[in-house]
């Protein structure tokens, strides 16, 4: 269930015995301000804390020759680790690299290999070996932090409510027990209840956005044909004959 960023301060305001706010991104009142400035902290929260599946995007990579640098989508918030793929080659690029391996790889090789290696710098996706053509491509999965829906349109994602009529994309219920949380501790009161609440909702919440996967004790099945996992890269070593 989701809702409108007014929706969800009036049903806190209502729990906490406060005033239903009429009105927060244009209100001069002290208590309707803290309660926009506490709801846009809650959700850039939330976007940190979890790997939501609703967040989930994909990003597309073209390269373009000599240039190993290539920026983030503008709603980037991560990238997914073990997600980047050379999909020109079909096999995964070999990363994220640490900051050592990439001294390495710059300075002390003659040569990376012909299989991308990448790090994640100052909002860059940045390759070795630097692509030598126009039109290769590599994809990635990230976690967006647009989780505000413009009311006026859509398609648009942002990470800051702009009007009381924006639609808050995280569970409503969730919403409220965080914003009722922090309210509470702004104010320097018991939150003990409050948080109690918050942690069950978040825990049910997080418990059921991904599907789980069948576990099984048993051996897992081996495929008996050539794949990626058997096969070395280069040539077979056949040994002298």
């Amino acid at each position: 269930m989701e809702g409108t960023a007014l929706q969800v301060a009036r049903q806190a305001a209502m729990e906490l015995g406060l005033q239903a706010p009429n009105e927060l991104v244009t209100s001069q009142e002290a208590t309707n301000i803290q309660l926009l400035g506490l709801l846009q902290a809650a959700g850039n929260e939330l976007v940190m804390v979890f790997d939501w599946e609703f967040l989930t995007r994909t990003h597309v990579i073209t390269s373009v020759a000599g240039q190993g640098q290539y920026p983030a989508p503008t709603d980037f918030g991560r990238m997914l680790n073990q997600t980047l793929w050379d999909y020109g080659n079909r096999r995964p690029a070999y990363g994220p690299v640490s900051p050592q391996g990439w001294q390495v790889l710059t300075n002390a090789l003659i040569s990376v290999g012909p299989f991308a290696r990448y790090r994640v710098a100052r909002g860059k996706t940045e390759f070795l070996p630097v692509p030598g053509q126009d039109g290769h491509v590599f994809d990635y999965q990230y976690i967006s932090d647009g989780w505000v829906q413009d009311w006026q349109n859509p398609t648009v994602y942002k990470n800051f409510i702009t009007n009381d009529s924006d639609v808050i994309t995280f569970d409503f219920w969730l919403m409220v027990k965080f914003l009722k949380l922090k309210m509470w501790q702004a104010k320097g009161l018991d939150i003990t209840a409050n948080l109690s609440d918050f942690t069950r909702v978040l825990d049910a919440i997080t418990g059921q956005d991904h599907g789980g996967p069948v576990l099984g004790l048993a051996n897992s099945f081996k495929t008996p044909w050539l794949t990626m996992y058997n096969v070395p890269d280069g040539n077979w070593n056949t040994g002298t004959p």
